[in-house]
């Protein structure tokens, strides 16, 4: 059998290649609507990743600030520890050495002792006195004290002495006092606290027995230095007073008497 080809019309021809306009039409607006869905998604997720980004970067930023403030913190705690254990380890330090300060020697006497039967000889008192005027202490303090004119009134029974926190007066044996007479007292001190003074010794002075001026020469000796006080007393009336003082400090002549002080009545 033979199949007849039907001619088409112009008309055909014109509804046939419209309809595969379209068709390609619609394929041609499918495959940009899908590209651009895709390059939004695209664009969509690199926006995400980009603002997780950001947020991790700023996130670690603030980590690092804090960081950052926690070491600030800790170098400024760790300055005033340190501080801190300096300034205790100079105070320990201070406190072993006595911080190069001296010990003070106080020499103070007292008005003309005169006896109203005139049996003892005028006398005037001489005392000594070690004191700590700093904030620390000073050790293994030595003082010796030479004494040339005390001697002379214990031939009348006078003498005054210091035991500790008590003091006495009299002899009991003239001849053995004077026998056993010490020139040179020494005394022994561990340590000398802060703002303490300790009396240490306590002699007389008769100008009318006395063939010399009140001479003293004090030696004073603590774990790092050495005075040595050169001191002379003189009659005013009833007073004894200052005439002359020089030192040496650890073996060298010095002006500088801040470890000396006479006082009198």
């Amino acid at each position: 059998m033979a199949i007849k080809i039907r001619k088409m019309k112009p008309i055909d021809f014109i509804f046939f290649f419209g309809i595969a306009g379209a068709i390609c039409t619609a394929f041609a607006l499918y495959y940009t609507w899908r590209q651009n869905k895709m390059s939004s998604d695209k664009t969509t997720q690199t926006l995400n990743n980009t603002t997780e980004l950001l947020q991790e970067n700023n996130l670690l930023k603030e980590q690092v600030q804090d960081q950052s403030n926690k070491i600030d913190e800790l170098r400024v705690e760790n300055t005033e520890l340190s501080s801190r254990i300096m300034d205790k380890s100079l105070d320990i330090f201070n406190n072993l050495t006595g911080d190069g300060n001296k010990p003070v020697l106080i020499i103070g006497t007292t008005l003309l002792n005169v006896d109203s039967n005139f049996i003892i000889p005028s006398y005037n008192m001489v005392q000594f006195i070690i004191k700590n005027e700093s904030k620390y202490p000073i050790r293994n303090v030595k003082v010796r004290i030479t004494d040339f004119t005390g001697k002379e009134m214990i031939k009348y029974g006078v003498k005054h002495t210091v035991n500790g926190l008590t003091m006495g007066f009299g002899v009991r044996d003239i001849d053995a006092e004077l026998r056993d007479y010490d020139l040179n007292p020494t005394f022994d001190i561990a340590a000398l606290s802060p703002n303490v003074s300790t009396l240490l010794y306590r002699t007389t002075y008769s100008q009318a027995l006395s063939v010399m001026d009140a001479y003293y020469n004090v030696e004073v000796i603590w774990d790092n230095g050495h005075f040595i006080h050169l001191v002379t007393l003189k009659t005013d009336d009833d007073n004894l007073t200052l005439d002359n003082w020089s030192g040496l400090f650890n073996g060298q002549k010095t002006d500088d008497n801040s470890c000396f002080r006479f006082e009198n009545d």
